[in-house]
C-alpha cells in the first residue's frame, strides 16, 4: 500500500464545518416518533386481540346458553325474538368494549396524541 503525502490528503479532504444541529434535531424527533408509533401499533394489536377474544367468548356463551332445551324451543317458535335477544347481547358487549377503549390503563383517560419532543 502506498503512503499518501499529507499535502495531498489535506487537499482532498472535505472542508471543516460546524455540525448541522437542525439535522440532528430532525433525526432525533423522527426516531422518537417511530418509537412511539411502534408502541402504539403494539397496543392497538393487543387491543384488537382482546376485543376479538371478548366477542368470541360472548358468541360461545350465547351458543352454550342457546343449547338449553327451553331456549331452543322459544327460538324455534319465535326466531324474531331470538334475533332481537342476540342483537341485544352483542350490542351490550360492543358498548362495554367501546367504553373500555375510552379509558386508559388503571382508569385514566387514554392518550391520543403523539409527541415528538
Amino acid at each position: 500500500m502506498t503512503d499518501v503525502p499529507e499535502s495531498i490528503r489535506a487537499a482532498l479532504a472535505p472542508p471543516r464545518r460546524a455540525p448541522d444541529r437542525g439535522f440532528v434535531l430532525k433525526v432525533t424527533a423522527r426516531l422518537r416518533f417511530e418509537q412511539q408509533a411502534r408502541l402504539l401499533r403494539r397496543a392497538a394489536l393487543r387491543q384488537i386481540v382482546a376485543q376479538g377474544l371478548a366477542l368470541a367468548a360472548t358468541a360461545a356463551g350465547l351458543w352454550w346458553i342457546w343449547q338449553a332445551p327451553d331456549l331452543a324451543r322459544i327460538a324455534a317458535e319465535s326466531p324474531d325474538l331470538a334475533l332481537v335477544a342476540i342483537g341485544a347481547v352483542l350490542s351490550a358487549t360492543t358498548l362495554l368494549i367501546a367504553a373500555s377503549r375510552r379509558r386508559g390503563r388503571r382508569g385514566r383517560p387514554a392518550r391520543r396524541a403523539i409527541s415528538t419532543t
